[in-house]
C-alpha cells in the first residue's frame, strides 16, 4: 500500500477518478463510501494488526504518514477508494460499522481502462459472511458502469488464500505468479461488458443504488 499510495503519475490520461469522492454505491447488505480524513484514524488502527499487515502486504505507517496517504489518494485522479461499510439496521451512527476497504488502481500508461481492484475485510468479526465478495461485486458494477474499464485484475500473496479462494470464484482467472514477491495475477475477463454488468448484478444481494455523499454525511448512512 506504500508504494500504490505514493505513487507520481502523469495524469493527461486519467480516467477522472475523482468523481467518486462524493458517490456513495449501495447493496441491501454493504454500502461504499469515499474514504475521508474522519475515516483515518479507524484504518490507521486497522494497519496495526499483523494479519492485515501480513495478508495485505503491508508496512505499518504512522498516524502522519496514514493522514498523508488518505490525502494522496483522495486527490489522485488515478485511484478510486471506498470505506466498506455494513448498515446498522436504522440504529444510531457508529463507526463500529466500518469493516474495511476496496480500491481501484490505474496505473497501465498504456491502458487507462484498465484496473488493479483489492479488498479488506478488516474486522475479523466481519468475515466469513461474503461481505468481502459483495464490496468485490459492488465495486466492479461502479467499475464497468461508472468507469468503462477495459480489464480489471488484481495481485494476491500467496499465503492470502481467503482472497484467491473469493476471486476465483468470482470468475477471476490466473494469469500469472510472480516468485520474487510471492504473489498471484488474476485476471476477470471483459469481453462483454453488458453481459458480465448483469452477472455482477445478478450475484449481488439486491440491485445497485448510486446516491450523493455530502460532506455532513457520517460513515454509517448506508
Amino acid at each position: 500500500r506504500i508504494a500504490k499510495g505514493f505513487e507520481a503519475h502523469d495524469c493527461s490520461n486519467c480516467v477522472g477518478m475523482l468523481d467518486n469522492q462524493n458517490l456513495r454505491v449501495a447493496s441491501d447488505r454493504l454500502c461504499l463510501i469515499p474514504y475521508r480524513r474522519e475515516h483515518v484514524d479507524i484504518y490507521h488502527g486497522w494497519m496495526q494488526d499483523p494479519y492485515i499487515l501480513e495478508m495485505t502486504a503491508s508496512e505499518p505507517l504512522s498516524l502522519e504518514e496514514e493522514y498523508e496517504m488518505q490525502q494522496s489518494w483522495a486527490e489522485d485522479p488515478k485511484k478510486a477508494t471506498f470505506i466498506v461499510v455494513r448498515p446498522n439496521g436504522g440504529s444510531d451512527s457508529s463507526t463500529e460499522e466500518l469493516i474495511g476497504d476496496v480500491n481501484l488502481f490505474f496505473n497501465d500508461y498504456d491502458d487507462p481502462k484498465c484496473a488493479e481492484i483489492d479488498v479488506m475485510i478488516a474486522r475479523s468479526d466481519a468475515r466469513g459472511q461474503g461481505l468481502g465478495r459483495e464490496a468485490v461485486l459492488l465495486m466492479l458494477h461502479y467499475a464497468l458502469t461508472r468507469l468503462e474499464i477495459s480489464r480489471v485484475f488484481c495481485k494476491i500473496n500467496e499465503v492470502n488464500e481467503s482472497s484467491l479462494k473469493l476471486f476465483r470464484k468470482l470468475d477471476f482467472v490466473d494469469v500469472k505468479y510472480v516468485s520474487a514477491f510471492k504473489e498471484y495475477e488474476l485476471e476477470l475477463p471483459v469481453t462483454d461488458s453488458a453481459e458480465l454488468t448483469a452477472t455482477i448484478q445478478s450475484r449481488l444481494s439486491s440491485p445497485v443504488v448510486y446516491s450523493e455523499f455530502s460532506a455532513n454525511s457520517f460513515s454509517s448512512e448506508c
